[in-house]
């Protein structure tokens, strides 16, 4: 009951959304509950949102502060499936 209602809701947000900008997407938290974190980001990718990494070697994430810390076209170049404005 909990999963199919985290995919209606966000199917919700993702078409709310969309009616109002084509091109937003609908990020999921990371805050899941424990032990069903994969099912709630499961559903939230079946509802049309997006859902966080399912693992730390799913992507490579790159925060505003690693940014600072290096140029984007160095990352760029020794990460090859990091993509142009992460």
């Amino acid at each position: 009951m909990h999963a199919s209602g985290v995919a209606t809701y966000t199917r919700k947000l993702v078409d709310l959304a969309k009616s109002a900008n084509p091109r937003l997407r609908v990020a999921a938290t990371r805050k899941m509950l424990p032990h069903l974190r994969y099912i709630e980001k499961k559903e939230a990718l079946i509802g049309g949102g997006d859902p966080p990494r399912f693992s730390l070697s799913d992507a490579v994430m790159i925060k505003d502060t690693h940014r600072e810390l290096a140029d984007l076209n160095v990352l760029a170049n020794t990460v090859p499936f990091v993509m142009n404005g992460a």
